[in-house]
């Protein structure tokens, strides 16, 4: 199958295939150019799921088995930040304490309007989507938040070997009600 997988509630659909293919990621020809081996395909799908699943469990029990789908050396965190560096676990034990954490501060947290692009590697996995709900910080009081989200996975042997989120800090400091700089663009056209 062809295209990216689009979130639509309950059901997963495939994107329309010939926009993949208008883009030069027809998967035969990639096969036949050399740029990924013949099985690579179910890899690129299990792969996939892999990602999609990582998507759906953010509350409840899936949450706190999520760890599960990484390798016992993986990563796990949030590639932008308020310090401006990474904010990251390594390992399958501390990522579970993480998902604990996340129970805790995002109780009732959920991803929607996901959208997964496969790459040329089989193990590169893009995904696109928003996310909301009630965020529990420390010296703040409870909010609801929502942002808007990008998503690396990085897989290895059908597990995760590296996740990274990338989303505005800004928006979330607003949420909670912190003051936030503002940047003077000049004459950005408008």
């Amino acid at each position: 199958m062809r295209g990216h997988i689009v979130n639509t509630g309950p059901q997963i659909r495939h994107a329309d295939e010939s926009a993949s293919q208008a883009h030069g990621h027809d998967t035969e020809d990639a096969v036949k150019g050399g740029r990924f081996r013949r099985g690579d395909c179910s890899i690129r799908e299990r792969n996939r799921a892999i990602a999609l699943r990582y998507l759906h469990s953010s509350t409840g029990e899936a949450l706190l088995h999520r760890h599960r789908l990484f390798r016992h050396d993986g990563v796990s965190g949030l590639w932008t930040s308020d310090s401006g560096t990474p904010v990251f676990v390594r390992g399958r034990d501390s990522i579970a304490r993480y998902d604990v954490w996340s129970s805790v501060h995002f109780p009732d947290w959920r991803w929607y309007d996901i959208r997964v692009w496969t790459t040329d590697d089989p193990d590169r996995i893009w995904a696109e989507c928003d996310g909301e709900g009630t965020i529990v910080l420390p010296g703040h009081e409870a909010v609801h938040y929502g942002n808007h989200f990008l998503y690396s996975f990085e897989m290895r042997d059908g597990q995760i070997a590296r996740e990274r989120e990338f989303t505005n800090p800004v928006v979330e400091m607003k949420a909670l009600g912190l003051t936030t700089p503002t940047i003077d663009l000049g004459d950005f056209p408008r």
